[in-house]
């Protein structure tokens, strides 16, 4: 999440509903990640890594794909835009 969560910093967070664009802390599949969330409209989820040089560690969740998501909550943050909406 370089360059906005450091290797091995510390990130607070809080159990506040997410909303796309929020990064939060999500187990998925029993790997721990620090991910931008977004939800389509078609259910769709994307976790993104904010930091693009490293796209290949995005993940997706088409509907019912049948791996296991849990989020454990929403990173206290300033809000950052989606990837590919930046100015």
């Amino acid at each position: 999440m370089e360059p906005f969560i450091h290797d091995g910093g510390v990130v607070y967070v809080n159990h506040d509903p997410l909303r796309s664009g929020d990064v939060g802390i999500f187990c998925v599949d029993g790997d721990m990640l620090c991910k931008q969330y977004y939800r389509d409209p078609l259910g769709m989820v994307y976790l993104f890594s904010l930091n693009r040089r490293r796209s290949d560690a995005d993940v997706l969740f088409p509907p019912n794909s049948g791996r296991s998501l849990t989020c454990f909550g929403r990173v206290m943050l300033h809000s950052f835009p989606l990837p590919g909406q930046e100015d």
